[in-house]
């Protein structure tokens, strides 16, 4: 003969037991992706360097070119730029005999400050092709480089 339910037959729980139990385990894994967060390197979606240098290019290439001329590396300032970060940015363009030739380079320091001084050896880099107005043919176009380097 089947068994008829009742309700004071069913297992419950009291809710104070009931949230401690949920806190605990909301606990354990905020603890867990905090530690995972922090070991394992390179974990951002984007690395710094390269934030800084999409920052840089939409800053600079308003129409999709770099002029030389326009002195627009004087334009940026810290605000644009990675918080507590030191940059270099350095704009160079590779001439006939295949050497690459610095067009333009502003050092900005993480206070705003001109020069912070040369990057250190553990710099992170980033850099992209871009185009460059030739400044001895100006309706030319050449192939030039934007490169950032950030630290702290």
């Amino acid at each position: 003969m089947p068994r008829s339910w009742r309700p004071d037959e069913c297992g419950q729980t009291e809710p104070i037991p009931a949230l401690v139990a949920v806190a605990a385990v909301c606990l354990g894994v905020s603890l867990y992706a905090g530690y995972a967060a922090n070991a394992l390197p390179d974990t951002s979606d984007r690395a710094v360097e390269e934030t800084t240098l999409d920052t840089v290019w939409t800053d600079l290439g308003d129409d999709g070119l770099y002029d030389p001329n326009a002195d627009a590396l004087e334009t940026l300032s810290s605000e644009t730029l990675p918080d507590g970060y030191h940059v270099r940015v350095t704009i160079s363009v590779e001439d006939v005999r295949g050497e690459q030739r610095i067009v333009d380079r502003v050092r900005i320091d993480a206070h705003g400050d001109d020069d912070p001084g040369l990057p250190p050896d553990g710099a992170r880099t980033a850099s992209r092709s871009i185009p460059v107005i030739d400044e001895e043919l100006p309706g030319d176009v050449d192939v030039g480089t934007l490169s950032v380097e950030v630290w702290e």
